[in-house]
């Protein structure tokens, strides 16, 4: 089903990599402060780190169905030119 989809998605290469970088930084910065704070054992580091999960989660789905729109869209509000 939703799986399937984002998975033929990412191999057909319909990706806007724009989102896809950002949702890969936000994903790095939340995985080394978990590492950070679980390595030098502080907990409000390493659970604040896992508030940049939902942002790359939300910028990972905006980079697969920016293709959707973008194939959908008629150019903006102005109308047929």
């Amino acid at each position: 089903m939703f799986g399937s989809d984002v998975a033929a998605r990412i191999r057909a290469g319909d990706v806007d990599c724009r989102y896809c970088l950002g949702a890969a930084v936000a994903l790095s910065a939340a995985a080394v402060a978990v590492a950070y704070g679980l390595t030098h054992q502080d907990l409000v580091t390493a659970l604040g780190g896992l508030l940049f999960v939902p942002t790359a989660v939300l910028l990972a789905g905006i980079g697969l169905s920016a293709g959707d729109d973008d194939a959908n869209s008629n150019g903006g509000s102005r109308g047929p030119v």
